[in-house]
This record gives structure tokens, C-alpha cells and sequence, in this order.
């Protein structure tokens, strides 16, 4: 097992959650395991995560943008790139961060001696990508050796194709030694991270603290990330008169985007839908009182009980997260007791655990294959 070479294979290490899921498992994976470990992916991007020492590199283009014609044509090329760097490289077993990309790496791996694990990083009913890629890449997935997720409703999404050949193991808890320590919960505002998308829903989110503004006057609400509906929001704000209540504060270095999480009053997570949210994780392994909706595939009520370590609301209902805000401001010792309880995930999903887990994992496939290969 320990002379084995583990690939991940991403789409590029922009500053997203699979991605960054990514890069921690490949570290645990070298430093704990000894396992030689690369990332592959698809092209370069703009503001991506550094590529830890130890962990080599490889790209299927030099391009930034997949969208060009170009691009789209040299599909075939990246196939045949991909399976040369398997071959080269003598990758024993590739795991795939995100479904949509069995287009690439099954027909890469057909007749190769390679263990194939495919990762969903998100909600499956809520596919954002093209049709034909979606059926393309849910019928491809069938041909891997073994399936993770992060929540038992993506499992049973997937249950034709999953089987005794799947997992159910959540995101980590991120180390957080860069936080700077401060009181928790002290500050007079609510903080949101996240890119700014439909997804995330941060529209719902302003509506329901305009309500918690016209309450509490010395409140803001800050809002975290880059996207492309920085502009609309803006607008919104504006228009509701908030400009100096509600701001958008771009994105923010680790140390820094700590410290604000640590010093909030509450951490708010308003998505339609999520895999298991790296950011209410993280809020949560802070010991900061957390409220979420309640969205699918069921990331945030893993993680949330309802009154004894963050508060749940329906997705897309503004009166709720608005009445949960002010539960948390209108009862600091029930939201600090929340805060410690929720501190407690950094134990529950540690890298060590769940790096753990993966690890088992893999075992658990090569043994499965090589058994089913002998009978």
C-alpha cells in the first residue's frame, strides 16, 4: 500500500472547496502516509491555492479559459494527455473530485491497472453544468472502482451505481494555527464567505438582516468573496439604503478572514444547496454560533443540531434566518453555549480522522478488486 503514487484530479486549484480538499488529503497523504501524491487537472486559474512542497503538478492545458473553441476542440488531446501522465507517472490509483470529470478520466484509464475512486463535491439534483455532460459523466461513473460522499443523501442518490463500493466521509476541519486569537463572538455583525453566486443565495441573506436592521442599529453584516454578482448586490444594498450596515468585503487572506469569523456574533450560511460547506465547518471549529439553511444534499444538517450547536432554517425563508439572528443577539449565553458545541467538530473531523478515513478507504477498494479479480 505505502509504495503506491495516488493522483487527484480536479478541474484547476482555484480557491474552491474541493479543491482545497484536495491539496489537505494530498499533504496528509504524503507526510503521514508516505504515499507519493500529485494533483492533475484540467487547466491553470486565476488566484489559485500554493501547491504544497512535496506534491507535483500536472496540467492538461496552459489555457485559463476551458470556454475558448479552441479549447473545447482539444477534448480528445487531454484524454490522451491524461492517460500518457497516468502511464508515466505509474499512478496506481486516482481519485476524482467531482463527478463530471469521469468524461475525462474513465475513458483515460480504459485498460489501464489504475484504482479509480470518483468523489461527488456537491448537491447531484442540482447540476449547473451541461446535459450532455451530466449524462455523459453519470453513466461513465458506473465504470469506477469505488464512490465517496459527503453525505448519506448524495449516497443514496447514487445508490445504483454506489453499492458496497461506496462511502459516506466528510470535508475536514482546516488547520486554523494563522487565527488570531481574539474574544469569540464580540463583535456587533454577522459574517457570510462565500462566492458570490445564485448558490449561496447572499440576496436572501441581505433581505433578512434589512429586518435585523431596522431592530438592532449598531449591527452590520459582513459579506466575504468575489463572484459575479458582486455588482447586483451592491445594487440591492444600495437600494435598501444599508451601504454602511451591510458590506461587501471581497476576498480575504486566511489570517484575516479567521480573525473576522472568530469575532463575529454568528456565522450565516444562506445556500439553496451545498455538498458539506468548507466554510460552516471551519466557522463551527471556531466556536462560533452558526446558522444555516437546511439545504440539500444535506451538508449543513450533518454538521447542525438545531439548538444545541447552531440553528437550521428552511432554505429560502427570510423571516427565519432573520428570527434566528435575532435569537443569537437577543441571547448570548444560549449562542455561546452553541459556539463551544460546535467547537467540538474539530475533533469529530480532524485531517488525522478523515485523512484516516480516506486511507482505509483505498485499502478497502484494492482488496475488494483484488479479490474479485481471484475468485
Amino acid at each position: 500500500m505505502y509504495d503506491m503514487k495516488i493522483a487527484f484530479f480536479c478541474g484547476s486549484l482555484a480557491r474552491g472547496g474541493s479543491e482545497r480538499v484536495s491539496l489537505e488529503l494530498a499533504k496528509y497523504f504524503l507526510h503521514e502516509k508516505a504515499i507519493t501524491t500529485s494533483i492533475i487537472t484540467i487547466r491553470y486559474d486565476n488566484n489559485e491555492y500554493e501547491l504544497p512542497d512535496g506534491i507535483q503538478r500536472f496540467s492538461l492545458s496552459d489555457s485559463k479559459n476551458v470556454n475558448t473553441y479552441f479549447e473545447k476542440l482539444s477534448f480528445p488531446k487531454k484524454i490522451v494527455k491524461l492517460r500518457k501522465i497516468i502511464n508515466q507517472e505509474k499512478i496506481d490509483c486516482m481519485i476524482v473530485m467531482g463527478v463530471p470529470f469521469c468524461i475525462y478520466c474513465i475513458p483515460a484509464c480504459f485498460g489501464i491497472n489504475i484504482n479509480l475512486i470518483v468523489s461527488e463535491r456537491n448537491d447531484p439534483t442540482h447540476f449547473s453544468g451541461k446535459t450532455i455532460v451530466k449524462i455523459c459523466s453519470r453513466n461513465l461513473m458506473k465504470y469506477a472502482d469505488g464512490f465517496v460522499f459527503q453525505t448519506q443523501d448524495a449516497f443514496n442518490f447514487y445508490s445504483k451505481v454506489a453499492h458496497e463500493k461506496a462511502v459516506v466521509i466528510p470535508n475536514p476541519v482546516f488547520t486554523n494555527e494563522n487565527c488570531i486569537v481574539g474574544d469569540k463572538g464580540n463583535g456587533q455583525y454577522f459574517v457570510n464567505v462565500g462566492r458570490l453566486i445564485e448558490q449561496k443565495n447572499q440576496k436572501l441573506l441581505i433581505d433578512a438582516f434589512s429586518i435585523i436592521a431596522k431592530r438592532f442599529a449598531d449591527y452590520q453584516l459582513y459579506i466575504i468573496g468575489e463572484g459575479k454578482l458582486k455588482e447586483s448586490l451592491q445594487e440591492k444594498i444600495s437600494f435598501l439604503g444599508l451601504d454602511k450596515r451591510i458590506l461587501l468585503l471581497g476576498a480575504k487572506k486566511t489570517e484575516e478572514l479567521l480573525f473576522i469569523i472568530r469575532n463575529s456574533r454568528g456565522f450565516i450560511l444562506s445556500s439553496n444547496f451545498e455538498g458539506v460547506p468548507n466554510a460552516l465547518i471551519e466557522a463551527m471549529s471556531l466556536g462560533i454560533p452558526c446558522i444555516s439553511t437546511d439545504c440539500p444534499c444535506g451538508g449543513p444538517k450533518s454538521l447542525i443540531e438545531t439548538g444545541k450547536n447552531g440553528v437550521l432554517v428552511t432554505v429560502g425563508d427570510c423571516l427565519s434566518l432573520s428570527n434566528a439572528m435575532e435569537f443569537l443577539i437577543q441571547n448570548p449565553k444560549q449562542a455561546s453555549m452553541m459556539g463551544k458545541e460546535a467547537e467540538k467538530i474539530k475533533q469529530l473531523l480532524s485531517i488525522e480522522v478523515i485523512g484516516r478515513r480516506w486511507f482505509e478507504f483505498i485499502d478497502y477498494i484494492y482488496k475488494f478488486k483484488e479479490n474479485k479479480s481471484n475468485a
